[in-house]
């Protein structure tokens, strides 16, 4: 009687020898996305489509474009590192403002999601607001301005209120559970 071989070596076997190991690999790494690039990343970028080994990324805006077209050699060896060396050569993103993305959470805590917009403001930070233009003499300027910082003032509550935190390195705002932002942990990596 022969030793029953795993079934794991005999996949990888048929897969190689149907010519789409390398497509397999890849989809698999990309199950893994969030664990890959972060909570944060994942929230605003998505896979779309793999061509001939490029990656086409959904992002959310073009800012987060630009902001992981400076990431994409840190992703793309990530996601190599999942998948292995020869799958992923490129990564391409494309901006779509309306992203489809697993919902997180339980039901009833994506029923009570909230905008900055909605957060009330206490009469304390509205009177300091106050001060802080009662000095501008022209009423349209002076208004844009309370306006703008008012909507500064929800966006900083939304976001403690949200789970953010400034990283403990950079400063900077961001939704994961670590104390530094993904950019200065993966700076602090390649530095060693």
């Amino acid at each position: 009687m022969q030793p029953i071989e795993p079934a794991g070596r005999w996949l990888w076997e048929v897969l190689r020898q149907l010519g789409i190991e390398r497509e397999f690999r890849a989809h698999r790494a990309l199950s893994a996305w969030e664990t890959i690039v972060g909570e944060s990343i994942a929230r605003v970028a998505q896979p779309l489509r793999i061509e001939g080994g490029t990656l086409w990324v959904a992002v959310k805006s073009n800012a987060w474009a630009q902001e992981l077209q400076f990431q994409k050699a840190i992703l793309l060896q990530r996601l190599n590192e999942k998948a292995g060396n020869d799958c992923f050569k490129e990564i391409r993103f494309v901006v779509r403002s309306q992203l489809r993305h697993p919902s997180s959470g339980s039901p009833s805590q994506r029923e009570h999601r909230f905008l900055p917009q909605d957060l009330e403001l206490t009469s304390e930070e509205r009177e300091a607001l106050q001060q802080s233009v009662a000095t501008i003499e022209e009423p349209a300027l002076r208004e844009a301005i309370y306006r703008a910082r008012e909507a500064s003032l929800r966006y900083e509550k939304w976001r403690i209120q949200s789970g953010w935190r400034r990283c403990e390195q950079c400063g900077e705002w961001h939704a994961e559970s670590s104390r530094r932002c993904f950019l200065c942990r993966e700076q602090g990596r390649a530095g060693r």
